[in-house]
């Protein structure tokens, strides 16, 4: 982040979401559905001077640097993704104690009046908030029972995934059109919490889900010959999403 970057952060004092690992899905729906419901500027990744100037919500990947935009922030809230692979039979998993490094460092540095997500299923990402050194509130968000913000009741069929959010009592049903996978189910799960963060209605919420495409190549249902489908997720290529297809 250069000298203008943060004059500019000083001086808009943005609400900044850093989402860890490599989740374009998480970013890209986060800022769709932000930017449609909110009467505010939704930017994506820091930017230059002049859009940070005009930007009131910022949502950019979270590396080691982010503690720089989080004390610049109006209000910080850091998003830990699943950082081991996520397997298509079980909703629970692990991710090498490396990986989870640089979120577990943000964590600890974040302020009381801060917000944590942390992905449930992920037991070394969960264990971030276990180790109790972490200052800030915490919303744990999963498939498994015992997350707070919680996917259940999912079917997939060729024109997409439903399923059933469960919040704090609350059920909404949630539509993703021409989207399937685990990793697209997450990414719902972690807008739909910073939606409700912000102000927003679940049903609101869902409204601006049921017209969101997707990010090229993750998990996308597209019209094959002869009335096929085909799935791309060509960006996410490995053994786990071969599998889930």
């Amino acid at each position: 982040m250069n000298f203008l970057q943060k004059i500019a952060l000083k001086f808009k004092n943005p609400v900044a979401i850093g989402i860890s690992g490599n989740n374009e899905s998480a970013l890209e729906m986060s800022k769709e559905v932000l930017s449609a419901k909110l009467n505010k500027r939704v930017s994506l990744g820091p930017g230059g001077f002049l859009s940070l100037l005009q930007t009131d919500i910022l949502i950019f990947k979270a590396d080691d640097q982010a503690h720089k935009i989080f004390n610049k922030a109006s209000k910080s809230i850091l998003v830990g993704t699943a950082a081991g692979n996520v397997p298509p039979r079980s909703n629970v998993f692990a991710a090498e104690k490396k990986k989870v490094e640089t979120v577990s460092k943000l964590a600890k540095k974040l302020l009381s009046d801060a917000l944590f997500l942390v992905n449930y299923d992920d037991e070394t990402v969960r264990e971030i908030i276990e180790d109790r050194e972490v200052a800030c509130d915490c919303l744990q968000y999963g498939l498994e029972k015992g997350a707070e913000v919680r996917a259940s009741d999912i079917k997939v069929s060729e024109k997409g995934t439903s399923f059933k959010l469960n919040d704090e009592g609350n059920t909404v049903p949630i539509w993703l059109k021409n989207l399937v996978g685990k990793r697209q189910i997450y990414a719902a799960l972690v807008t739909c919490s910073l939606g409700v963060e912000l102000g927003l209605d679940l049903v609101d919420i869902n409204e601006s889900l049921k017209t969101y495409e997707g990010v090229k190549g993750e998990g996308q249902l597209k019209p094959g010959v002869k009335k096929t489908r085909i799935l791309d997720d060509s960006a996410n290529a490995d053994p786990f999403s071969m599998d889930e297809t």
